[in-house]
Order: structure tokens, then sequence, then C-alpha cells
């Protein structure tokens, strides 16, 4: 008798560890899933955001829509500036990393430092935005937000793809997250900028360029360039 008392305390015990062990394992968070170090543009979302840029604000080199109204167009969206900035990211940043390339003005001719070079201004379109790589030659004193350092620059200077997206990526939280164009400063030499702004922009139609992909309703163009107008040698 008193053996079998002691099995079904036994059992009886096994049973309430296993119901334990089954309660906690259910209820317990699952583990989250880890995020890659590189960004991937491609899982966000961005046709449910609509985020319509009229109420931006001038930020240091952030060009608020009622200040620099040359920059905008009334029917730029923030979500076509992150697609921009994905091939910005895919197209160069991917595949040239920290490659050091000479970036050119129009009818500059390249330095004495050999390293393969890039001509500009070098736009990537997707629909109502432009991200543009370009010499800060081309704008005059008080054409740039936030600018005040002395002119003319250089025609010429040197960066890769990985500072560019960089100072494309603070652009991002910096200016296009709170609805404004904007650029941020490149360059051995500080003389070159990446930029941000409307693709029906006044100032968008002034920059002839290098178009390196554009994206327009749904239509993609890649790698468009006209003949001998890109260097990559």
């Amino acid at each position: 008798m008193t053996m079998l008392i002691q099995h079904i305390v036994d059992h009886t015990s096994k049973m309430l560890i296993w119901f334990f062990l089954f309660h906690v394992s259910a209820c317990a968070p699952s583990t989250p899933t880890l995020l890659t170090t590189e960004p991937s543009y491609a899982s966000l979302n961005l046709a449910a955001t609509n985020l319509t840029a009229s109420n931006g604000a001038s930020n240091g080199n952030c060009a608020a829509p009622k200040d620099w109204p040359t920059w905008f167009a009334p029917n730029w969206l923030v979500e076509d500036c992150y697609a921009a900035l994905q091939q910005l990211y895919v197209r160069e940043t991917v595949i040239h990393k920290n490659q050091r390339f000479e970036f050119l003005a129009q009818g500059a001719s390249q330095t004495l430092t050999k390293l393969p070079t890039q001509r500009t201004p070098r736009k990537y379109t997707v629909n109502t935005c432009v991200l543009t790589i370009m010499m800060r030659d081309w704008f005059g004193p008080g054409d740039l937000p936030g600018n005040i350092e002395p002119y003319p620059k250089p025609q010429t200077d040197v960066s890769t793809y990985q500072k560019i997206w960089a100072a494309a990526r603070s652009l991002e939280s910096e200016c296009t997250e709170t609805r404004s164009p904007g650029w941020g400063v490149l360059g051995d030499r500080s003389a070159m900028g990446v930029f941000v702004w409307a693709t029906d922009s006044s100032i968008n139609a002034k920059v002839r360029s290098v178009p390196v992909f554009t994206s327009l309703l749904g239509l993609n163009i890649s790698e468009v360039a006209s003949p001998g107008s890109v260097e990559t040698t």
C-alpha cells in the first residue's frame, strides 16, 4: 500500500512539472528576428506612407519649401526620396564600396590623381524626387541652405560611394524625414555634395545631368546616359 501511494505521488509530481514547463514556454515572448547590419529599403511599405512634403522646416542644410521654393514642387512625396536613396545604395554603394573616385564637374578635366573618374551631376530620379551628386561650384553665394563658405569651389574632388551613402543617410534623417529637401557636403576638399529636391522643381530643370537611374510613373530607364558623358575608367 505504501509503495502504491509513493508511485501516485511521483507520477503527480512529474505531471505538475510538465504542466508548469509547458505553460511557461507557451507564455514566453518569441525571440525577435535579428536585423542585418546593412539597410534594406525593399522591406519598407513606402506606398502606404504617402508623406506629402509641404510643411518642412529649414534646419542647417535643409531647404524648407516656404524658404526655398525653387527646390520644391507641390507633388513631392517623401517616400519617392527613400526609393531614390535605395537606388544610390544598390547601384553604387554595394558595387563600389570604398573605391575612391575623382568626381568632375561638367567640362572639368581630371587632375593628377589618376583615379577612376565620375562625371557630375549624377541624378537618381524616382517619380517626384531626385537625388543628385554634383559639384558645389555650380552654385553661387547664397544659393545653398546653411552655406556661408567662400566661393568659388574646385571643379573636381575625391570621394567614395560609401561616404556619399553615409551623407545621404544623414540628409534623410535631418531633412527628408522632416519633409524638406536639402543637401550634404562631400569630398576631400568639401567641393561636392549630395542633394535631394523635387523632380518638378525649377532647380532640377536647370541642372543638366548624367541620369544614372530614372523611374517615372512605373517606367524604369536604368543606366541611361548620353555617349561619352560618363567616365568610369
